[in-house]
């Protein structure tokens, strides 16, 4: 008897948790290949290939987070496809039901992945709408609709400042994490291996003692302690979402999507182009005629 298969959903089924679900599935598979061997040898000779694996994937799923929003000419619906993704990420209750098109998109995205504790994806959230090609487009943020979407905006921006050690994030997986000793999550891993590095920079791998050189213990411990606490994290367990086509859709998306080394250029190059019809659809009230049923017609979809 032949499989029978859950039907990949179309993007207009798709909520801001089904996107988050198959990115949580996506990452917690990579982050489980890490063996304690993968973070010496990146930071001694940067050939691990499963840390590489997770690096290339999320540059991709950055580029395609800002793609699908650059994606629309409408201000009001690329604001719309960022604000998906913005609560996606950001901290706060699901919501259903809730428009998917354009900046709002990333807002609700952001949202359901802090409920995961999926903190790689909502990073690569974070940095990806507050890179280059989005800090562009003045009026698509300013179009952000929805209590509290521009304060939750700068609230990601904030939370991902690298001032005091990233104290503000730190700060904030601790308020998310529910018990003591509850590890379950997927880990911001630029973070931790920057944490492992200061321990090797900071620790010199001989000591000298009596003129004698010796192995740094102290090095190597506290370098197996840090790794010990990475590895301590579990990601959440999705399996009854395996095969109920979040993740499908996922990976179908990110192959239909054409990245190379010139694509993050050329979506540098797309904003600089919507930045300046901005600036003209804001002096002709162009939003004026698109709410009263003129102009740009609805996307048909989410990303």
């Amino acid at each position: 008897m032949p499989e029978i298969r859950e039907p990949v959903p179309r993007s207009s089924q798709f909520t801001p948790r089904d996107l988050a679900i198959g990115m949580t599935i996506l990452e917690g598979d990579y982050f489980r290949a890490l063996r304690p061997p993968d973070y010496m040898v990146h930071l001694t000779k940067g050939l691990s290939d499963n840390i590489n694996k997770i690096f290339q994937t999320k540059r991709k799923i950055r580029a395609w987070i800002i793609d699908r929003i650059l994606h629309y000419d409408s201000i009001r619906w690329r604001a719309a496809i960022l604000k998906f993704f913005i609560e996606t990420a950001m901290v706060g209750p699901s919501g259903n039901g809730v428009a998917s098109h354009g900046f709002e998109f990333i807002v609700f995205f952001s949202k359901e992945c802090w409920r995961l504790r999926n903190y790689s994806s909502w990073i690569t959230i974070a940095i990806a709408v507050h890179s280059d090609p989005m800090g562009n487009l003045e009026f698509t943020r300013k179009a952000l609709t929805g209590k509290g979407m521009t304060t939750k905006l700068a609230t990601l921006r904030d939370i991902i400042n690298p001032d005091s050690d990233y104290r503000r994030f730190r700060a904030a997986i601790n308020k998310n994490t529910p018990s003591r000793g509850n590890n379950i999550g997927i880990p911001w891993l630029d973070l931790h291996l920057t944490d492992l590095q200061s321990i090797l920079d900071n620790h010199p791998a001989t000591v000298r003692v009596d003129d004698t050189d010796l192995i740094n213990f102290e090095r190597y411990n506290k370098f197996m302690d840090r790794i010990k606490e990475v590895a301590h994290y579990t990601p959440p367990s999705l399996q009854e979402y395996r095969d109920t086509g979040q993740l499908e859709y996922l990976l179908d998306s990110l192959a239909e999507f054409p990245f190379s080394d010139d694509t993050e250029n050329a979506l540098l190059a797309r904003s600089v182009d919507l930045k300046a019809q901005e600036k003209i659809d804001v002096d002709l009230r162009i939003d004026v005629f698109e709410n009263l049923g003129f102009g740009i017609p609805n996307p048909s979809g989410n990303p």
